[in-house]
């Protein structure tokens, strides 16, 4: 029944707008209070649980000819196909022929009312409600259309959504004035990173890039009672972990060791490089920004996390063997930005984002 109704009401039929509903709306005086109006009435079935057989009956109420052609197209929009309709109910008047009754003889915007006679004699309000136009179909339900675990699961379910990071790529800067972009595209195309002045961390191991989360919190017990009554998270403490491959990068160099490197200068004739590293290393603040890419061209999934501010917490064993590439275990505490007020911004955009948009379910914006 809500399913008909959803179809039906609110939509326009014969150039009017069809309200529709279970119940008849009436005035105190036992008039329609809005025409036209279909009433969806739900009638039994064969008795049985397996086959039984549901009905439903839609009356449609509006002056004369509407009636029929509004029921017509509304159930052509509910079943899918047209028929010949029948009449409704018919009620006689003592002075005139058989006369179809009207749900609104005062205000009906027909002249002559279908309430009036030919005398011109106007009834003060029909004494029931009969339409002018009623149709029905039967619902059957069988066992094979009830839902199984399978179907259940089958709507529930969508691989589309299923994201595994192919490659992905970290970029950082010293904190700045301008903090975070908004966006990763500008124009329609992803932003250049590196042209606007970001540096590369390059090359990670497989292992990629780890986002850690962890929630502390506080809990309330109560006497009798054998779980928690309260619990409210006091701490999220952020961390990035990735293994560094690529070495000797200025930039890098400083994040890692924890120096400034301005003023350290290269020979030109044996490229040698010579700087001290202090007993305490003075770490900065960063931006860091980490994208990744997931899927084909025509469904890609562009994936980013963005900082505005990191720090270095922990520098890992650096093994110089012939069996693996010189690496550096890195990982960095993330805070709340003093601007924002918030320690991480997302994005999800891509091909693909836009190919589901519907399956995402986020609220389009306004194209511009």
């Amino acid at each position: 029944m809500m399913a008909v109704l959803d179809l039906i009401r609110g939509k326009e039929f014969a150039g009017q707008t069809l309200n529709a509903g279970k119940y008849m709306p009436t005035d105190k005086y036992g008039q329609l209070e809005k025409v036209p109006f279909a009433l969806v009435v739900g009638e039994g079935g064969t008795p049985g649980y397996l086959d039984q057989v549901e009905r439903l009956r839609v009356e449609v109420y509006a002056p004369f000819d509407d009636a029929l052609e509004i029921a017509r197209q509304s159930k052509s929009r509910s079943l899918g196909r047209t028929s010949t309709l029948r009449p409704g109910s018919w009620t006689r008047s003592r002075r005139t022929r058989f006369l179809p009754t009207c749900p609104t003889p005062v205000t009906c915007p027909r002249r002559p009312c279908c309430c009036q006679s030919l005398r011109g004699r106007r009834t003060s309000r029909p004494t029931k409600y009969s339409p002018l136009a009623t149709f029905g179909w039967p619902f059957a339900f069988k066992e094979a259309t009830m839902p199984t675990f399978d179907t259940i699961r089958t709507g529930a379910d969508n691989r589309s959504l299923v994201r595994k990071i192919q490659k992905a790529v970290a970029f950082f800067r010293p904190k700045s004035e301008e903090g975070l972009p908004t966006s990763l595209y500008e124009g329609g195309s992803l932003v250049d990173l590196k042209a606007a002045g970001w540096i590369p961390l390059g090359l990670v191991s497989p292992d990629g890039y780890t986002f850690a989360g962890e929630r502390e919190n506080a809990t309330v017990d109560a006497l009798g009672y054998s779980t928690s009554i309260r619990s409210d998270v006091t701490k999220v403490p952020r961390t990035i972990a990735t293994t560094a491959l690529e070495s000797g990068k200025k930039a890098v160099e400083e994040l890692k060791r924890g120096v400034d490197l301005t003023n350290v200068t290269q020979d030109p004739t044996t490229g040698e490089i010579t700087y001290d590293e202090g007993a305490l290393p003075v770490d900065k603040e960063y931006e860091l920004i980490v994208v990744g890419a997931d899927g084909p061209p025509d469904a890609e999934w562009i994936m980013g996390k963005g900082y505005p501010s990191v720090k270095l917490a922990n520098l890992g064993d650096e093994v110089w063997g012939g069996e693996d590439a010189v690496a550096s275990e890195i990982t960095l505490d993330v805070f709340t930005d003093d601007k924002t007020g918030t320690p991480v911004r997302h994005f999800l955009a891509g091909t693909g984002a836009l190919k589901y948009k519907d399956i995402l379910g986020y609220t389009q914006a306004e194209a511009g």
